[in-house]
């Protein structure tokens, strides 16, 4: 069999400023994704609020923490996904669960955050 090497493009990265440092880990923490993980997780953590129907009002199972609102305080605690956990007293696959959700409604749950709409804050 003959034909040509095949050869891949990575993906260039902005530099980085310094003054962004927070939010450039939050972006790189949402980045991360792997699809069929990312289903599984959905599945098992994430349903619809139950007196709201928009796929922007989605939250983690058991105890309805809004999906936005986990994401919106991503950048208050940078990467760290353990605090976003136990700020809101759900296990850590329910975070990594919001954060599959967002990568696939990102428009959605971003307007909603920065619509005024959603309120994000420290849980505690």
């Amino acid at each position: 069999m003959t034909g040509t090497p095949k050869t891949s493009r990575r993906p260039t990265r902005e530099p980085r400023d310094s003054g962004s440092a927070a939010v450039t880990r939050s972006t790189d923490v949402i980045a991360r994704s792997d699809v069929t993980k990312d289903e599984m997780l959905i599945r098992r953590w994430i349903r619809q609020h139950p007196y709201k129907s928009g796929p922007e009002d989605v939250v983690l199972v058991d105890s309805l923490v809004p999906v936005y609102a986990v994401v919106g305080y991503l950048p208050l605690v940078g990467d760290d996904l353990d605090r976003i956990a136990d700020a809101y007293d759900v296990p850590r696959a329910a975070v990594d669960a919001a954060l599959a959700y967002y990568r696939q409604h990102r428009a959605v749950i971003d307007a909603r955050i920065f619509d005024g709409s959603a309120k994000v804050s420290d849980p505690r």
